[in-house]
């Protein structure tokens, strides 16, 4: 929520920018529909990065909130669960394509730089400082340096037991949600 705007990402219905200055009366003020699955979304400036799912993933302008448009989109291979944004870089959890990175310095028109694949399913990716945290489904909790985006390099593995899913960073710890063994903690 920003300035009194909630951006949803609405699966089938797109992104929806609510109206929820009076939180007891929400409404729409805009939306722009999507090709696939509107899921995570990352807002920045006037900018929103958003996970499509089968639908790769859009930039959408949101400067005008009642007038919201793409500015550009990206069919990936896989199924985009998650993004980040980190200067003019994107990263994408896109399933069993792995995380993605892109180059958007160029907002209309991004260019894949680089991948990270293990051969699993990539839920959920997360930046602090140069440091990537994905989750892979079945494969547990990844952490990449990033220091130079094109090239995502292991610093280190855990096998989550149950699934990994979203991923929370809060001080020194990760937050890991497990499909079947509930939350793990880690150092």
């Amino acid at each position: 929520m920003e300035d009194g705007y909630a951006y949803v990402g609405d699966d089938d219905y797109g992104l929806q920018i609510v109206n929820v200055k009076d939180p007891t009366k929400p409404f729409t003020v805009g939306s722009v529909l999507t090709t696939g699955l509107a899921y995570t979304l990352k807002k920045r400036d006037e900018l929103i990065f958003l996970a499509d799912h089968r639908g790769g993933f859009h930039i959408i302008n949101v400067k005008d909130v009642t007038k919201p448009f793409i500015v550009s989109s990206y069919n990936t291979r896989g199924k985009s669960w998650a993004i980040e944004v980190k200067d003019d870089v994107v990263y994408v959890a896109d399933d069993t394509s792995g995380l993605l990175v892109f180059d958007i310095s160029n907002l209309e028109n991004p260019k894949q730089i680089g991948q990270f694949d293990p051969f699993g399913q990539a839920e959920d990716v997360v930046i602090r400082d140069n440091n990537a945290y994905v989750s892979f489904f079945d494969k547990g909790l990844y952490v990449l340096d990033i220091s130079i985006p094109a090239q995502p390099t292991l610093i280190s593995h855990l096998p989550v037991p149950g699934n990994a899913r979203s991923i929370v960073l809060q001080d020194k710890y990760a937050y890991i949600a497990g499909w079947e063994s509930g939350l793990h903690i880690i150092d």
